[in-house]
């Protein structure tokens, strides 16, 4: 900074482009009326901090990744005008529709979720509340008079796809399954919406509990990681076929040091300053690899198990490795 002060900036991954990031930013300080800085230097800024890019596709969200298959109802809609039920304008204005209804729940409809709201589907009391169960219900202190132009659309998109659905001249069995297809769309983004909802109240009750933690006092977290699949140099089918991996669980520990300083301490013995942001400890990963968590990269070699020592700051083998065929490879 110009002050002389040092700012570190945590390695995160972003899931949307920074264009998007930008829009959102500026959308956000009109909410707030605050002077937004300039679009050079927010790119700028972007360029300068730094990120990793999401490349692996595996594991996904299972809620999420079926809330994203529901908009292919852009193939409902193909299909409507293959059929000549819809013309090429009506065909096209539904196709945007649902393209920027996808793209406002990706991206911008967790912004506007807040504990109270008077916009319904940006009210965390309401949406969270069970209608038909009173004792997982919430009132909330205000009403809601408004509706947001963005979530109207995916209503408003439904509607007209049902209406021309209905009005079409094809056969009822045709109807019933075109149905069919726009409810299991339908359910599968309200329940993407619903899960945005509970994450957003699940990290809203963990800032509360971490900024009132007392000296002494800290949370556990308990959760799956990920699964390493175990690959060989030359595998065979009945190797590759149904194979159930390693599950990785972490367990993490969230608490206040005798200095008033957060810090992580998790179940591979490492331990993390969270107001400096940098590691005091290294970890070792369980491949025999050591990885230094303050610059994120490794400084040792990795031993895999089939006895092949990896440089993986190269990304070679330097060394020979023997498969289950006693071949030098």
């Amino acid at each position: 900074m110009e002050s002389g002060n040092t700012i570190t900036i945590p390695n995160v991954v972003r899931t949307a482009c920074h264009t998007q990031l930008i829009q959102m930013y500026q959308s956000y300080c009109r909410e707030v009326e605050c002077q937004p800085l300039g679009i050079s230097s927010l790119f700028k800024i972007l360029e300068a901090c730094a990120a990793s890019k999401r490349t692996s596709l595996h594991g996904l969200d299972n809620i999420a990744y079926e809330g994203s298959e529901g908009y292919n109802l852009i193939n409902l809609v193909e299909d409507l005008h293959r059929m000549n039920v819809i013309n090429s304008e009506e065909s096209k204005e539904l196709t945007n529709s649902i393209t920027s209804s996808k793209l406002y729940m990706k991206a911008d409809y967790k912004l506007h979720v807040q504990e109270e709201n008077q916009c319904a589907t940006h009210c965390r009391t309401w949406v969270l509340s069970d209608p038909k169960n009173l004792a997982f219900q919430s009132i909330c202190n205000h009403h809601h008079l408004f509706k947001c132009e963005k979530c109207q659309i995916f209503t408003d998109m439904c509607d007209k796809i049902r209406q021309v659905i209905c009005s079409s001249t094809t056969s009822d069995e045709l109807k019933e399954e075109l149905n069919k297809d726009l409810d299991d769309s339908i359910i599968k983004i309200e329940n993407w919406g619903a899960h945005i909802v509970r994450t957003i109240n699940q990290d809203s009750w963990r800032l509360e509990r971490l900024g009132s933690l007392l000296q002494g006092q800290g949370i556990i977290i308990m959760d799956w990681a990920m699964k390493f699949l175990p690959q060989r140099f030359r595998e065979k089918q009945t190797d590759w076929i149904g194979q159930r991996g390693k599950h990785w669980h972490v367990t993490v520990l969230i608490y206040v040091d005798t200095d008033n300083n957060i810090c992580v301490n998790d179940s591979e013995g490492c331990t993390d300053d969270l107001i400096s942001g940098k590691d005091d400890v290294e970890m070792n990963d369980g491949e025999g690899c050591t990885d230094d968590l303050s610059s994120g990269k490794d400084d040792g070699q990795m031993d895999d198990s089939e006895g092949c020592t990896d440089d993986l700051s190269s990304g070679k083998d330097n060394g020979q490795m023997i498969d289950g065929e006693g071949i030098d490879d």
